[in-house]
């Protein structure tokens, strides 16, 4: 059961035209007979919202989330002749399935040359399940992707080569799920488990033009096991960006560009779809996209490559640069921390009572989430996993604090 306290003055859905109604729990819309959320939703008391849905209170108002568990990386493989750190803690990556978590740290150590960084797990009650260092030669996008048991971890290595393995929850004897020789482009992991990658696989190929690279995408389920694998997407321009999604049917988007987009079904069939402007794709509850341009949500695509308007509730918070499905797909996590721009190179740490946001599937807000055992709130620091487990860092002492379920 989620426990948490709402900040003072929960928000109401105002753009679009819409809002939330005080004690009636109603969404209306300018001109429009009243529709019901989901739910449905009632307000009891000044800045509190409930909404029940079947036999669960979505909201499930608390004074606060309670006393979490810990468990502290102890950065063995840094700092090994006693001088200059040589270990730096974080990000946290999600918990499992199992409600297993694991801590990444940076090495910047010679003696371990050609490991870049360490994994540290632990089991839902803090106990360490074990530790590997890892080689990863570029530091570029997210590292873990979570299992029903275990991670799936991606390794980016010189000349752009690209690792993807399964990891157990004791991170020994990695399986190997995928390699290419040329960068490729992940999807944030989906609910249920699961992730697609999409991009070339090797240099050059006869059938594609000069300065293009026959394109490919891979989807993996919530095992690590490869549903379907270097599936043809078609040829696109090597230098061109690449964006992927993938929604908990196990659909995959795949944007190239602003002038390419493919669906891939979930037992691999392609198809070329209208494309949209270049953005980074988030599944949402009905199995569309919302595409995050650098600075803005751009619009919304579904997997036949309709366009849409974003969500009311996602357009009226450009703050908001990420999100996740949280709760068996009935609200969503929205992440107050703006993704790094060319004007904004690093994501700036939030106020952790401003940070997550949790949202109804129809939009209502039920407040911000009262994050704590870190310093400063960004996705490095705070992650829910595929248990639903709330997980925070704090990267002097390199101890997560989580509450395993929270959001399950």
């Amino acid at each position: 059961m989620l426990r948490w306290s709402v900040a003072a003055g929960w928000l109401l859905a105002v753009a679009c035209g819409s809002r939330v109604d005080g004690q009636l729990g109603v969404s209306r819309t300018s001109g429009a007979s009243p529709v019901t959320d989901a739910g449905p939703a009632r307000c009891s008391g000044t800045g509190k919202l409930f909404a029940n849905a079947g036999t669960g209170n979505l909201c499930a108002i608390k004074d606060e989330l309670g006393t979490p568990r810990t468990a502290r990386a102890p950065l063995s493989y840094g700092n090994p002749d006693g001088g200059l750190p040589t270990e730096h803690c974080g990000p946290i990556g999600p918990s499992d399935g199992a409600g297993d978590i694991i801590i990444q740290s940076d090495l910047l150590s010679l003696s371990i040359l050609g490991k870049a960084i360490a994994l540290y797990a632990f089991d839902s009650g803090g106990a360490p399940l074990g530790q590997v260092a890892v080689q990863r030669d570029l530091p570029l996008g997210t590292t873990e992707f979570p299992l029903r048991s275990g991670w799936l971890v991606d390794q980016f290595l010189f000349g752009a080569r690209v690792r993807i393995s399964v990891y157990p929850p004791s991170l020994q004897a990695p399986s190997d799920a995928f390699f290419s020789e040329l960068p490729n482009f992940l999807t944030f992991w989906t609910p249920g488990g699961g992730a697609a990658v999409a991009g070339p696989v090797s240099p050059g190929d006869p059938s594609c033009p000069l300065g293009s690279t026959l394109q490919f995408a891979t989807s993996f389920d919530a095992t690590g096991a490869a549903v379907f694998r270097d599936v043809s997407l078609g040829c696109f321009p090597s230098f061109r960006g690449i964006s992927v999604g993938r929604n908990a049917a196990g659909d995959v988007l795949v944007l190239a560009g602003d002038s390419v987009a493919w669906h891939v079904t979930p037992d691999g069939i392609v198809s070329p779809v209208q494309p949209s402007p270049f953005g980074s794709l988030y599944p949402l509850i009905d199995g569309r996209f919302a595409n995050r341009g650098d600075e803005a949500w751009l619009d919304t695509l579904d997997i036949n490559g309709n366009v849409s308007p974003p969500p009311c509730w996602l357009a009226e918070r450009p703050d908001v640069g990420s999100f996740q499905i949280v709760l068996g797909g009935q609200a969503y996590l929205a992440y107050h921390s703006l993704p790094a721009t060319p004007g904004n190179p690093t994501p700036q740490p939030q106020p952790c009572d401003r940070y997550a946001e949790l949202i109804l599937a129809d939009g209502t807000s039920c407040g911000f989430i009262p994050v704590t055992g870190t310093s400063g709130c960004l996705p490095g620091t705070v992650s829910v996993g595929l248990d639903g487990t709330l997980t925070t860092l704090d990267l002097g002492s390199c101890t997560a604090s989580f509450w395993p379920g929270a959001f399950l």
